[in-house]
């Protein structure tokens, strides 16, 4: 009996010092994936599309020019760092300057908080700005 007794304080010590992957947490709560921003909710957004990688990673486009950056998501918070957006013109297309603009801003208004909305949708609420997404890829 006192084995028992000597190894439950050493499993409940050890157990303490485990911290979620942000990589689980974000697949377990449906981020993970390809993302649109839903145009008819936002205003008329501009295709914006963003892909959660299992990495940490986020890649997407918006006009002709390419996203990257990095995000963690504990629970329902997701923070967003590291972001980049190339500066192509795009041929003058007056949309591609307004595209940019947005995708800037949804990149520097992190932190969101996740809020599944139904199957393949979700919003990313901010103190600043709310933004819905429309899964684009139905395998995950």
């Amino acid at each position: 009996m006192r084995g028992i007794f000597s190894i439950v304080p050493l499993v409940l010590a050890l157990g303490g010092c485990i911290t979620p992957s942000p990589i689980q947490e974000a697949s377990s709560n449906g981020v993970a994936g390809s993302w649109e921003v839903d145009s008819s909710r936002n205003g008329g957004v501009p295709a914006l599309t963003l892909r959660f990688l299992d990495d940490g990673t986020i890649t997407g486009t918006v006009a002709c020019n390419s996203i990257s950056a990095r995000y963690q998501l504990v629970s329902d918070t997701l923070t967003i760092s590291e972001a980049d957006i190339t500066a192509l013109e795009c041929g003058g297309r007056p949309e591609a300057a307004r595209a940019g603009e947005i995708a800037q801003s949804l990149l520097a208004s992190s932190p969101y908080r996740v809020i599944q909305r139904e199957k393949g949708r979700i919003s990313l609420m901010s103190a600043a700005v709310s933004w819905r997404l429309k899964r684009t890829d139905a395998g995950m």
